[in-house]
């Protein structure tokens, strides 16, 4: 016979501390969602200054509103000039402002790299996180877009044959 357990939250045994500052407390993993994104079918290019959808992604519905949600990308980036940066950003939902300099509204967190060597672009790995409160249960879209800061510059993400990339959403109960 089998057995099922149901909860409607999940804490840790020593309970839940609170939040402080910058410093955010979770309870438990409820679930994660992972797309890997295979060098053969992930290579994306732009040399737009403003954020453009790179096409990979993660959709996650949150079992409770009051959930946080960890998002974590790791991808190749190439600029193929040097002295600009080549910039790669996570976007919820597809919405927002994307252009402009800076970090525009519309990008909840984003990383650059900036060679500055004369001759061909170069190649880096980057990785980061973002902690989102999307108090919602209805399915949340996470994904990775890219820009550059000069037009006549053109970055990849898994430009490769041999890099492979991630975006995952971990949901954490509050």
């Amino acid at each position: 016979m089998a057995s099922e357990l149901r909860v409607d939250k999940i804490v840790p045994t020593g309970g839940v501390a609170a939040n402080s500052g910058n410093i955010s407390y979770g309870g438990g993993i409820v679930q994660v969602v992972y797309n890997q994104i295979n060098s053969s079918l992930g290579q994306y290019s732009s040399n737009s200054t403003s954020y453009n959808d790179t096409g990979h992604d993660v959709l996650i519905t949150p079992k409770f509103a009051t959930s946080k949600i960890l998002v974590s990308v790791g991808v190749q980036i190439y600029s193929t000039n040097s002295s600009y940066h080549a910039y790669v950003g996570i976007v919820k939902n597809d919405s927002g402002d994307l252009s402009g300099t800076g970090h525009p509204a519309g990008v909840l967190h984003h990383t650059s790299c900036l060679w500055e060597s004369s001759g061909p672009g170069q190649a880096g790995n980057v990785s980061f996180q973002y902690l989102d409160s999307p108090n919602t249960t209805n399915q949340v879209k996470y994904s990775i877009y890219i820009k550059s800061d000069n037009s006549s510059n053109t970055v990849y993400i898994n430009g490769s044959s041999y890099s492979d990339g991630y975006i995952s959403a971990m949901e954490v109960s509050a």
